[in-house]
């Protein structure tokens, strides 16, 4: 059976959801995440092995639980989806692209350059998995390990939505999903958001780095502008899912960094944006 046959049983049939839960369908695809390097496998087994983890994890509350806290979930995902992007991590929390180069020195941030679409296909549904195993993580008690994991991977996160992919609309799609797992984090986990070092270029405030925040709230801009330029209809229940988690990323940032609130006193949310991620699992 090839990964394409498979992905259409799933996307059809809750029995060939169930056989491939008693197989443990999700332990084999989260092995093969492990030992694939970059180059092992084309693109499409790639995707497609990502695809079919998304599918189970928001079909099964069992395999969600399972690929979360067996195998480790989240630093499973995260260290793929950092191979995926060709990172590197100058410090702790900091995090760049792998071959290339930052001149501190520049009047401009470094603009780097954009993902490919392969590069994005497959990060966007690493995002998604990770959206569907972490969607109460903000609502419940966190221990070390987990605040340590959901850290690296914010600064990830961070990464992402400061970069661009080959096409706007690719782009405004892996900002939406990345927006969307941002929302998912616990709050004390978003001052990555914030770490890195302020350079040449960069917007700061009290000697903090904004430039992420000052991405979000362009980004936020973007879509309210967008929403109000269609009309009323698409604030009831058909709203686009990255507008829940930009709201709420707005709201949660100000009481526990208040080197953001003074920056966004001009930038108001409408209250009908400033809702909560929803607690839906996604589909494709």
């Amino acid at each position: 059976m090839t990964l394409i046959t498979l992905f259409n049983s799933l996307t059809t049939t809750q029995v060939a959801v169930g056989v491939g839960q008693e197989l443990q369908l999700i332990v084999g695809i989260a092995e093969r995440l492990k030992q694939g390097g970059e180059d092992q496998w084309n693109h499409y087994v790639r995707f497609f092995d990502l695809r079919l983890m998304f599918l189970l994890t928001a079909q099964r509350v069992e395999m969600r639980t399972q690929l979360l806290r067996e195998l480790r979930g989240v630093s499973l995902l995260s260290n793929h989806l950092d191979a995926t992007l060709g990172l590197c991590w100058p410090d702790t929390f900091e995090v760049g692209r792998a071959g290339v180069e930052v001149d501190l020195d520049a009047e401009e941030p470094a603009e780097l350059p954009p993902l490919s679409r392969e590069k994005i296909e497959r990060a966007m549904e690493i995002l998604k998995i990770l959206f569907n195993i972490t969607y109460d993580a903000n609502r419940r008690e966190v221990d070390e390990e987990e605040t340590a994991s959901f850290r690296h991977l914010g600064a990830i996160l961070r990464h992402c939505v400061m970069s661009t992919a080959d096409g706007e609309d690719y782009t405004e799609e892996f900002h939406s999903h990345s927006l969307n797992l941002l929302g998912n984090l616990p709050l004390p986990c978003l001052d990555v958001l914030l770490l890195p070092k302020v350079q040449q270029g960069s917007i700061e405030y009290m000697g903090v780095n904004m430039d992420a925040v000052n991405m979000l709230l362009e980004y936020m801009e973007k879509r309210l502008d967008r929403v109000s330029c269609l009309g009323p209809s698409t604030t009831g229940p058909h709203k686009h899912a990255g507008q829940e988690a930009e709201g709420d990323l707005a709201a949660v940032s100000q009481p526990a960094h208040r080197e953001c609130t003074h920056p966004q006193r001009d930038q108001e949310v409408p209250q009908d944006e400033g809702t909560v991620p929803s607690e839906s699992i996604q589909t494709p």
